[in-house]
């Protein structure tokens, strides 16, 4: 039968903390944009307001992905 060992435990213990890492970066570095009204290469219109819960999911399926 399956058995979680340390090492098991330990992986999913650092994942869980660099989605939550990754989260906080996208978060703060959004609200640099947003503050100092940086410009979206893409469509050259000024950076838009996100939610803390869509960095989370950016986040955690970029982490499940990658």
């Amino acid at each position: 039968m399956f058995k979680l060992t340390k090492h098991i435990i330990w992986y999913f213990t650092l994942q869980f903390f660099c989605v939550i890492l990754f989260t906080l970066l996208y978060y703060i570095a959004n609200e640099i944009g947003v503050k100092y009204k940086f410009i979206s290469t893409r469509t050259h219109k000024p950076v838009k307001k996100v939610s803390f819960l869509d960095c989370l999911h950016f986040s955690l399926i970029t982490q499940t992905t990658v």
